[in-house]
């Protein structure tokens, strides 16, 4: 619904002689409340349309493509903040090897690691996705399954590469590990769409950080 993004409303007098801007309490509070979790799809959106218009300079694409970066790296500094928060080791954005290649499966987003003692450690993948759940959209659940497949796909790749070099003191890892992949998105996703794989809503992730400590 467009008033998520814009709560303002044309309105006519009968006449049509005399135009105003209609709104309520209930639409802004809907549009403040929603504006964090909207704001990556709606820059999303904006670099997109330029790329198909061709009607923004060079130098303003690139602002919009910076725009939308910082808006996801904001949303994957509040996932670290909250793995720090809890008592977790925490990298994020890791982009690079020790020995300053870049690594093999393509920047992880957020690693997580937790010492089990004599268990080893337990270490949370995390694949950041920050998009919106567009529900006045007919097409919102399969536009919502391909991005979260998209991030599965990821997610595999990513933990593949973790596996083949843990221990190999590339992550500064050593001895057994629990590998857990996770998707954290801006808004909680349906699970059924990616029953393989474990997806939280970023304000469901400090539970569910408890409850694997607590295991």
């Amino acid at each position: 619904n467009w008033c998520n993004y814009y709560p303002l409303f044309p309105a006519f007098s009968l006449t049509g002689k005399r135009r105003c801007v209609v709104t309520s309490a209930s639409a802004w509070s809907a549009a403040l409340v929603g504006m964090e979790t909207f704001k990556g799809n709606l820059v999303a959106q904006l670099v997109r349309a330029a790329g198909e218009l061709n009607s923004l300079s060079r130098q303003k694409s690139a602002q919009l493509r910076r725009l939308e970066q910082a808006v996801h790296r904001r949303l994957e500094e509040r996932v670290a903040a909250i793995g720090l928060s809890d008592g977790w080791s925490t990298s994020k954005g890791v982009k690079e090897l020790a020995s300053g290649g870049p690594l093999p499966s393509g920047e992880i987003d957020i690693l997580l690691r937790r010492s089990l003692g004599a268990d080893g450690t337990a270490v949370v993948l995390v694949e950041v996705k920050d998009f919106d759940l567009p529900m006045q959209k007919t097409e919102w659940l399969e536009m919502a399954r391909r991005t979260l497949l998209r991030a599965q796909g990821q997610l595999e790749r990513k933990a593949e590469w973790v596996k083949a070099v843990w221990g190999s003191g590339v992550l500064g890892g050593s001895g057994p590990a629990w590998l857990i992949k996770l998707i954290v998105t801006a808004r909680e996703a349906p699970r059924f769409l990616v029953p393989d794989t474990f997806t939280v809503g970023i304000a469901g992730l400090p539970a569910l950080l408890a409850k694997l400590k607590a295991k």
